[in-house]
């Protein structure tokens, strides 16, 4: 019986008779295995049990840490991590969206959604999520910006994030809210920077023509926009800008622009191109008349002057207008259409205004196929420098010429410089125009020394662009060509305007300097047509004068020009400089500047500007026929009958 289960024995003692059951021996050994199996096997359900809760507690400890990290890691997102339930109150919140709002959690939790984005619509975008995720059996994230509102009433820039979280037991909601207040004003500023004028606030040209092509756009989808453009140029307004300065010149801008503004109407659109060009949309017109008669509301802005550093000053503009029809497709056409009209009511006067036509688009090809031609002309040898005599006023003789540039057209025959020159300048083109007939005129003059008479030389003028005076590799290149020639002092005279020199830039008084090391004259060109400022003629080592042919024409029938013209002849020569008077026509004219002391006199009176040749044979055949003139001019003085041309 000592192998029976300790259990089974205590059952079998507590029998009457276990004699009587011997037999029973191999049962009761049978059931003690039983037992003893049982035994085992709870001891392996024991062992088994405590197992698995090692494991479990295990696992509720990674869970748990898990579960602290995701926490720690909500609590230190800077955005706003709501929980919100069906109904749109807010179930938990973290530190970054406590913060964003202004808020404690346990005020937050006894609000809703609607309280701190009040605009927006919380419903609809759950039904939106709940329909996609029907349709498609996936969670769906929607997105909005929308109004933030703080607990100090404050709002801001909010985008908002919204998920389902998929549970059995309760509908809730994530909801996802970051300030982007910083990121809206940069976009903002991006935006302003991209399509308005820093200096005025309006839209600048980029975003006008994108309001010129969606009109456009409009009437190609058959509507019928009754619009128009103005493109207003401020008339002297360099002048300004330069003699006030730049800061003068931008708080005029400003106040044209705020003037353009209170004279357009709301409906209207006001821009700055750039520079002192505005450009305004006409919109809501009916006919043309209505068109002329904004341009004059406009024209008339200008009327009273403007208050600039404590001076009034006095600004007109120019005007162009196209009206937009449906035959318009490009809005760089519609604005190119209206500049044209523009620069046409610019060479009409100050403060007009023009309408575009097809004529000028003409005019303009016509021009752009010039300046082609042009750049042609400078490589194929087409322009040739012509001779025109300068005549000396004492005994009428020939002392020079001046260098005038004709081009000789394939086409068009033979074109005077009143046509190209001002491509040439506005092209950059004057710059190797001007070198080329300087090269030329350098060669010549040696060819004319040899017709001189004995102990006389004869001079030869050449104009200088302003353009060709900007840098010092330039001017460089025109004293080298100067050197290369080797001429003998004189002989070269280099003609510039008043707007070369007004600046007084290192460069100009380097380079005047460095004309007269060489034996080079300087003469101020077309004297009373630009600022005639007394201070530059002294400052400058000028030795001639040039009156321009302007007040030679007009002081026959004006005493005014006359008296101004006597008055520059008596200053030049109280300064110590020879005077030239060009574009001299008539004999009357001729005694006039005689009588006035005018050192040397240009003109038809005398000839015309000649080919080389030509240039030679006046010089050998016409020096005593000129000298004729000069004996009866003399005559006429003394009230003798004169010789009329």
């Amino acid at each position: 019986m000592s192998s029976i289960h300790k259990l089974l024995s205590r059952q079998i003692k507590k029998s009457t008779d276990s004699k009587k059951n011997v037999d029973q021996k191999h049962l009761y050994h049978l059931i003690s295995q039983a037992y003893g199996e049982a035994d085992k096997r709870y001891s392996l359900l024991n062992q088994s049990m405590e197992l698995m809760s090692d494991e479990l507690l295990e696992l509720n400890s990674s869970l748990r840490e898990e579960s602290l990290k995701t926490e720690a890691i909500i609590q230190s997102v800077n955005d706003g991590i709501f929980s919100v339930d069906s109904s749109g109150r807010i179930y938990s919140s973290n530190k970054g969206g406590q913060n964003i709002f202004g808020y404690q959690e346990s005020e937050l939790s006894k609000m809703y959604l609607k309280n701190i984005l009040p605009d927006i619509d919380f419903d609809s975008m759950k039904n939106k999520s709940k329909e996609y995720l029907k349709n498609t059996q996936t969670l769906c994230t929607l997105t909005t910006e929308t109004r933030g509102l703080k607990k100090d009433k404050e709002t801001f820039y909010a985008e908002v994030y919204i998920s389902p979280i998929n549970l059995k037991v309760q509908e809730l909601y994530v909801c996802n809210i970051r300030d982007i207040t910083i990121q809206k004003e940069n976009e903002q500023n991006l935006y302003s920077a991209a399509y308005y004028d820093k200096l005025t606030k309006l839209p600048n040209r980029a975003l006008f023509l994108e309001h010129i092509q969606e009109i456009v756009e409009r009437n190609k989808r058959g509507e019928d926009v009754k619009s128009a453009l103005l493109f207003i140029d401020l008339d002297r307004f360099k002048v300004i800008n330069d003699s006030l300065g730049h800061n003068a010149g931008d708080e005029l801008l400003r106040q044209v622009a705020s003037r353009l503004k209170k004279t357009a109407r709301q409906y209207d659109i006001v821009s700055r191109l750039g520079g002192d060009e505005f450009t305004i949309l006409i919109n809501e017109i009916s006919n043309q008349t209505m068109v002329l008669k904004s341009a004059q509301r406009f024209i008339n802005a200008f009327d009273k002057p403007f208050k600039v550093m404590n001076k009034e000053l006095f600004l007109s503009a120019s005007i162009g207008a196209h009206i937009i029809s449906k035959k318009d497709t490009l809005a760089e056409e519609i604005l190119r259409n209206s500049d044209l009209a523009m620069y046409k009511a610019k060479n009409r006067g100050r403060g007009c205004f023009e309408m575009f036509n097809e004529d000028q688009l003409t005019a303009i090809s016509s021009l752009l196929q010039m300046e082609n031609d042009l750049r042609h002309a400078l490589k194929k040898g087409e322009l040739v420098v012509f001779y025109q005599p300068i005549v000396e006023t004492t005994q009428g003789k020939v002392i020079g010429f001046e260098s005038l540039v004709r081009w000789e057209h394939p086409k068009h025959g033979l074109i005077l410089p009143d046509r190209f020159i001002h491509i040439a300048e506005e092209t950059g083109l004057i710059k190797d125009l001007g070198y080329y007939v300087l090269k030329k005129s350098c060669l010549k003059i040696k060819e004319f020394q040899k017709l001189a008479l004995p102990g006389e030389k004869l001079s030869i003028a050449v104009n200088i662009s302003p353009n060709q005076l900007t840098t010092q590799k330039e001017a460089k290149k025109i004293l080298n060509i100067i050197k290369r020639a080797k001429l003998p002092p004189g002989v070269l005279k280099l003609e510039c305007t008043e707007t070369a020199f007004m600046k007084e830039s290192p460069i100009i008084k380097s380079f005047f300097h460095d004309l007269k090391e060489v034996g080079v004259d300087l003469c101020i060109d077309d004297f009373g047509t630009g600022y005639s400022a007394l201070e530059y003629i002294h400052r400058f080592p000028f030795d001639i004068l040039k009156i321009d042919r302007t007040f030679i024409s007009s002081m026959r029938q004006n005493k005014k020009d006359l008296n101004l013209v006597t008055g520059i002849v008596a200053l030049a020569h109280n300064l110590g400089l020879k005077v030239v008077a060009e574009g001299v026509e008539h004999t009357d004219e001729v005694r006039l500047l005689k009588v006035m002391g005018v050192d040397y006199i240009q003109g038809y009176y005398f000839s015309r500007p000649l080919p080389f040749k030509s240039a030679c044979s006046f010089i050998t055949e016409n020096n005593v026929s000129v000298t004729h003139q000069w004996h009866f001019l003399n005559k006429a003085l003394t009230g003798q009958k004169e010789l009329k041309k």
